[in-house]
């Protein structure tokens, strides 16, 4: 509830494992945001995985105004 889910390709350009975030340079996400590149915040797995260069397919969440990727 309160939650907006698209699909995400893109790739990872860095990682800020303290705060769990990635910095991703994604393509467009048809009829809602043009590519760009954003921080994501991810789970601490996702971040300990995460390599610059590295391409992802993900989920974008979109919840209380804060972007997450599953």
């Amino acid at each position: 509830p309160g939650e907006i889910r698209h699909p995400l390709t893109g790739e990872i350009l860095s990682v800020d494992l303290e705060r769990n975030v990635l910095i991703v340079t994604h393509d467009e996400i048809k009829d809602y945001m043009p590519a760009m590149t954003m921080e994501f915040l991810v789970n601490r797995g996702d971040a300990a995985n995460a390599k610059p260069g590295q391409r992802i397919r993900a989920e974008l969440v979109e919840r209380k105004g804060e972007y997450y990727l599953e």
